[in-house]
């Protein structure tokens, strides 16, 4: 095929070839968003056509897109690539002209014009966006590669940077950065005004309804505000900073409208700035160390691809990279674009991503539709996301789910606990997708950290739960071939919650894309190993320390060739992440000839080593020819480093330091750490609670059945995501109380049926006559101490200083005389100790009738038929109750 030659060879001059193929129906139907529905010309003449047509064509063509100049009859119908009369001649037309190279489609000419050019993008302000969806509409139509004719990452030498001095911001928003000065040029007194007064009905949380972060305008905290400026100011360059841009952009000039209003206030804001920088002394560098040379990670950073994603099958794409605004982009290219809007609770991560906080990013029903239209074609798919959870505490919350609302779901992928939940609606399911796969409970699976997840479902094969590159060993219930036949087309497709607002999920998604086949295990793999995010090699050139040592690594003035390479990435908003230091030399036939030491390398920031995160300033290397290769230099640390964040990754500069380079070396003081600054945080409770395993182990030992038992651990497991994960107090919820007390009934009444069979040894209760009905066993109390005082010794036998006394709780059990009132939620009521309560086992009409107040005509313990307190069987269900209330209390829980 031709577009197989095109892979193989560059230039890329697209030829026709002759002959006919069978054509496939294009899938969309949808013509306002370039499908295919309206098309009436002749049908594609070949494969090669066809492919065109399904992937970038009809991706194009839209009058929202390309089509209202670049079609038959637009402003720009003399270069109409996307011909609506033909496609056969927009294909022609693309091959004439070389507008896409399939074998690298982020140079086809037709993104260079929307990346470069800024022409002709249908996201105004957002030309990434575009470009990214034209590469990838082109992707598609490449098809996929396998890894070996992945592009090779070309390592060029930056641009050389000496370090200078810089400026770096004052430690606080109240600090006068030259207090020597009469005037006061800290950031409260310059800049923090004119955001206050002018940007605080979007910008500051607790404002108007339109609430936008970053929160740099909170009129009440000026320091937080101060943390969210700072990315927004450059102090080098006051005219460069954000704040200044976007004025001049028109946005949200408060002078007016007009652009020389908008340049007013934009000037303004710049001389504002200027006054806050312009006192800002720059950082002088100590010139006795040894050190690379300055990088800046935008400007100098060579893309880190790693290999390519396998997105063969991608229907939705969503990389997060705009950064800003209220959309997240579907930039996958296929069909319609089913862009997210963005609803308060949801912010933007400076490395791409979106940040959850209460909030859901949801498309519209019409997008969405394409979901339905493509996976019903194929009757599978795939959900791929890299998450970090922000806790492991969160109950059936909703990461990604194509619904209406909790109870009507096509798909969802969902948090409980430490579990990751896949629901899929079938002809085998409930309208919700139920019953859901879940990853392993003692597996402990989903962890607050950055994951990759992929769950996939096939017609066939079922349902699969991928974490991290690994499939996980998980059954799924609904066996054998079934139909998603019954999916419903008007759901949306959601982030962060269901469509109708509930399942409210909390923690990140740096990446989620949708395919509309099932990922293989290498595929899943592949992605894996690929990462996500904001990459860069960043090469800093210490040609200059060692080209005494090694002549190649400056063989003139202008060349350099000697490097530490590190893969650095944007970690979050507040941070950098450096990994793998490599020594490499360019010139490919430098072989090392003895051992180069590097030792104790530093990463500085702004003109200044950073305070912290220096994970490589304890290392020490031998470069030599046995560990290294000209192709990959030699790995110096497997760590990685944590950096802060100052200015920004447009605008903070790095370099290295080393103890020791070759023969450079440097002494190297550490500085005395600055004393902890006490908190005036809220005190923190000494208490808390016991969790799963802790409840699960403490039960078996009061009640003496191990939790081997095999009641026991059923209805542990069933409950176990139901426990507390956490020791914190705060975080106990009724529906933990409601598993506990499951757990202890199931101890409790294994214990009793053990204890009350004649054939065994008692071992709890050995003093108690379980032959009695409940009638008289229970009609002194000695009689109710023989089944209440086994149960105190269980439960307050450790000795503990501060615990419930022993008498309360034998009242509230199964004391005669005790009387109590009861606060029942909706008003309080006479209640008697818990035994006498069990023994009223009257009708209604009875004066000893005692009714639950939450269930009117029911029993507060209702009695069976034939199992009424004139029986054994209610003797034993009193036992069991006693020994359950017990172990289930706070006695139990409170650590």
């Amino acid at each position: 095929m031709i577009k197989n030659s095109l892979i193989l060879a560059l230039p890329v001059i697209l030829a026709a070839c002759g002959g006919s193929t069978d054509t496939v129906q294009n899938p969309f139907t949808n013509t306002s968003s370039g499908g295919g529905a309206g098309y009436t010309g002749p049908a594609p003449r070949d494969e090669d056509v066809n492919d065109f047509m399904n992937t970038v064509w009809v991706g194009l063509k839209s009058e929202l897109r390309c089509g209202q100049c670049h079609d038959s009859d637009g402003q720009a119908s003399d270069y109409p690539f996307v011909n609506d009369l033909d496609v056969n001649a927009a294909f022609d037309f693309v091959q004439s002209r070389n507008l896409v190279n399939l074998n690298d489609p982020a140079g086809s000419r037709l993104v260079t014009k929307v990346s470069n050019d800024l022409h002709g993008c249908w996201q105004p302000g957002f030309e990434s966006v575009c470009a990214e969806t034209i590469e990838n509409m082109i992707t598609n139509w490449a098809g996929d590669f396998d890894n070996t004719t992945a592009r090779a990452i070309q390592l060029e030498a930056p641009a050389i940077k000496d370090i200078e001095n810089s400026k770096n911001y004052p430690d606080t928003a109240t600090t006068d950065p030259d207090p020597n000065d009469a005037t006061d040029t800290s950031f409260a007194e310059t800049v923090y005004p004119l955001l206050t007064q002018h940007c605080d009905s979007c910008h500051y949380e607790e404002g108007a309804s339109q609430q936008q972060q970053p929160f740099f305008a909170n009129p009440v905290d000026v320091d937080s505000s101060y943390e969210a400026a700072k990315t927004k100011i450059n102090i080098d360059t006051p005219a460069n900073s954000r704040f200044v841009d976007r004025l001049l952009d028109g946005h949200q000039c408060w002078t007016g409208p007009s652009p020389m209003e908008c340049a007013q206030d934009a000037e303004d804001m710049r001389l504002a700035i200027a006054d806050f920088a312009g006192s800002i002394n720059p950082v002088q560098i100590n010139p006795l160390l040894v050190t690379s040379k300055a990088l800046l990670l935008l400007e100098d950073g060579i893309v880190a691809s790693g290999g390519n994603r396998h997105e063969a099958d991608t229907i939705a794409l969503y990389e997060f990279k705009a950064g800003t605004g209220d959309k997240a982009f579907d930039t996958s290219g296929v069909g319609e674009a089913m862009d997210l809007t963005l609803t308060s609770g949801v912010s933007w991560l400076g490395a791409y991503g979106l940040d959850f906080t209460g909030g859901k990013a949801q498309a519209n029903i019409g997008s969405s539709q394409k979901l339905y239209d493509l996976i019903q074609i194929s009757q599978e798919y795939s959900i791929e996301a890299w998450t970090i959870p922000a806790n492991v505490t969160q109950e059936d919350t909703s990461i990604i789910g194509y619904d209406v609302g909790p109870s009507q779901k096509n798909f969802a992928l969902t948090q409980t606990l430490y579990n990751y939940n896949f629901s899929n609606r079938s002809d085998q399911s409930d309208a919700k997708g139920d019953a859901f796969i879940s990853s392993e409970d003692a597996g402990e699976i989903l962890q607050s950290s950055l994951q990759h997840v992929v769950v996939t479902y096939s017609n066939v094969n079922g349902r699969q739960i991928y974490v991290n590159g690994e499939l996980l060993d998980v059954d799924d219930p609904v066996s054998g071939s079934t139909s998603i036949a019954n999916w419903d087309p008007t759901f949306a497709f959601v982030l962060g919650q269901n469509a109708n607002n509930g399942q409210g999920w909390e923690g990140k998604l740096r990446m989620v894309a949708i395919h509309n086949r099932v990922l293989t295990p290498e595929q899943v793999m592949q992605n894996f190993e690929v990462g996500v995010g904001q990459k860069y090699f960043l090469l800093f050139s210490v040609s200059e320390e060692l080209a005494g040592t090694i002549p190649s690594c400056l063989p003139d003035v202008d060349t350099h060739n000697c490097f530490i390479k590190m893969e650095v990435s944007q970690f979050d908003n507040y941070g950098y992440l450096f990994l793998e230091p490599t020594f490499i030399n360019l010139d490919s036939s430098w072989v090392p000839t003895g051992d180069i030491t590097i030792k104790n390398i530093r990463i500085g920031i702004n003109g200044k080593e950073a305070v912290s995160g220096q994970s490589f300033a304890n290392m020490e290397v031998n470069v030599n020819s046995a560990e290294y290769t000209s192709a990959e230099g030699q790995l110096l640390s497997r760590k990685g480093a944590v950096i802060a964040l100052e200015k920004g990754a447009a605008d903070d500069i790095f370099f290295l330091t080393f103890e020791v380079l070759a023969n450079n070396t440097f002494n190297y003081v550490d500085i005395s750490p600055i004393p902890p600054v006490l908190s005036n945080a809220d005190p923190v409770s000494d208490i808390g609670v016991r969790t799963f395993d802790e409840i699960n182990e403490t039960i078996a030992r009061m009640t003496g059945i191990p939790v081997t038992n095999a009641a026991v651990n059923g209805v542990f497991q069933q409950y176990r995501q139901q426990l507390p994960a956490i020791e914190d107090l705060d975080a106990f919820l009724s529906s933990h109380q409601m598993a506990i007390a499951q757990l202890a009934l199931t101890s409790c009444s294994e214990r009793v049926e053990y204890d009350s069979n004649s054939s065994n040894t008692p071992v709890m209760f050995t003093n108690f006559d379980f032959s009695q009905s409940a009638e008289v066993a229970f009609d002194d109390q000695a009689e109710r101490d023989n089944a209440i005082d086994p149960v105190l010794t269980a439960v307050l036998s450790s000795g503990l200083g501060t615990q419930p006394d022993a008498a309360d709780v034998k009242g509230s059990l199964g004391d005669i005389s005790v009387q109590q009132t009861l606060d029942w939620g909706d008003g309080t009521g006479d209640y008697d100790s818990l035994i006498t309560e069990m023994l009223k086992c009257p009708l209604p009409d009875d004066p000893h009738f005692k009714e639950d107040p939450n269930n009117p005509g029911q029993a507060l313990f209702p009695c069976n038929i034939n199992n009424d307190i004139n029986t054994v069987g209610r003797t034993k269900e009193i036992v069991k109750a006693i020994c359950a209330a017990a172990v289930g209390s706070a006695a139990m829980l409170i650590q």
